[in-house]
C-alpha cells in the first residue's frame, strides 16, 4: 500500500501532482486544490522532495520515478472504485473522479481492501458473462497467475512486432473456470540512424469468440487492457500449460492509426495444477 511510505495527506499531493491538470502541478495550484495556504503546500512539497518523491522544474512540480511507482497502484484502484460507484449509482457522474479518490484516501485499510475485492469480482464477472468457454477450469483453480506470453502474427509462426508493445509478464485471472488476461500496453519507438522513425501505442484490441471478433473496452491511458479468453486452445508442454487466444490489435502512430491486424496471444503457465 502507498501508506507504507506516505501519510494520506501526502498521498493526496502525489495524486494531484501526477495528474493531467497542469494547474495542480505548482505550489499555488496545489494550495487552491487542497484548500490550504501556499506556505502549508510549500512545506508539504518540500517534505516530499526530501523523501525523493517529488522534484521541481522551475515552478512545475513532477513526480520522481519512485513517486510514480508509489502512486501507480492507487490510480489503478481509484479507477476500479470509480467504475464500481458508477455501476451502483453511488455517486453523481460529474463527481466520480473526486469521490473515488476521496474514498480511497479516507476509509480504513480493511474497508478499502474489502471494496476492491468486491469491485474486482463484479468487474471480472461482467467481462466474462458472455464468454461460454470454461475449459480453463479443467486445469487451473480460480485465482490469479503470473503468465509469460508471446504475441505472434496470425498463424503463430512469427513473433509480432506488437509483442514489444506490452509489459511482460501478463496476469491471468481464472474466475468460474473462465479466463481473463490483463495486459499493460507501452509505447514502442523505432529508431533509424539515431532518430525516431516510428512511435506507436496500442489503440484497439478485440478477441475471437468463436464467431466474430469482439472489441475490448479501451482503458484510460494509465490502466491495463483486459482480454477475455473466449475460445482458448490449451496445450500441455512438460510441466507448463500453453493457452492460445486469437485476437486483433491496432496501434496509433503519431496522429495516425496503423491498420488492424490479426494476432495469436500465447500464454505460458508453469507448474499448473490439473484437476483429477
Amino acid at each position: 500500500m502507498i501508506f507504507d511510505r506516505t501519510t494520506k495527506g501526502q498521498a493526496y499531493y502525489l495524486y494531484y501532482i501526477g495528474g493531467a491538470d497542469r494547474r495542480e502541478q505548482t505550489v499555488t495550484g496545489l494550495a487552491k486544490r487542497m484548500g490550504v495556504t501556499a506556505a502549508s503546500a510549500s512545506g508539504m512539497v518540500s517534505n516530499l522532495e526530501k523523501q525523493g518523491l517529488v522534484e521541481r522544474e522551475g515552478r512545475k512540480l513532477m513526480l520522481t520515478a519512485e513517486g510514480r511507482r508509489l502512486i501507480k497502484d492507487i490510480r489503478n484502484n481509484q479507477q476500479l472504485v470509480r467504475r464500481w460507484m458508477a455501476r451502483h449509482g453511488l455517486s453523481p457522474e460529474q463527481s466520480l473522479e473526486e469521490d473515488s479518490i476521496n474514498y480511497l484516501l479516507s476509509m480504513s485499510k480493511n474497508c478499502i481492501e474489502a471494496t476492491l475485492v468486491i469491485a474486482r469480482g463484479e468487474e471480472t464477472d461482467e467481462l466474462l458473462r458472455l464468454v461460454s468457454s470454461t475449459e480453463l477450469g479443467n486445469y487451473l483453480p480460480d485465482g490469479e497467475y503470473e503468465a509469460d506470453f508471446t504475441l505472434y502474427k496470425a498463424g503463430g509462426k512469427e513473433i509480432s512486432m506488437g509483442n514489444q508493445g506490452f509489459y511482460h509478464p501478463a496476469v491471468l485471472t481464472v474466475f468460474g473456470g473462465k479466463g481473463l488476461v490483463t495486459l499493460k500496453a507501452k509505447t514502442i519507438t523505432y529508431l533509424s540512424a539515431g532518430k525516431v522513425r516510428l512511435s506507436g501505442r496500442l489503440s484497439a484490441l478485440a478477441y475471437w469468440d468463436g464467431q466474430r471478433y469482439q472489441p475490448v473496452k479501451t482503458p484510460l491511458w494509465y490502466e491495463s487492457w483486459r482480454l477475455p479468453l473466449a475460445e482458448p486452445e490449451v496445450i500441455h508442454r512438460g510441466d507448463s500449460l500453453l493457452i492460445a487466444q486469437n485476437m486483433t490489435a491496432r496501434s496509433s502512430c503519431g496522429v495516425a492509426r496503423m491498420p488492424e491486424s490479426e494476432a495469436l496471444l500465447v500464454l505460458e503457465i508453469e507448474k499448473f495444477l490439473k484437476f483429477s
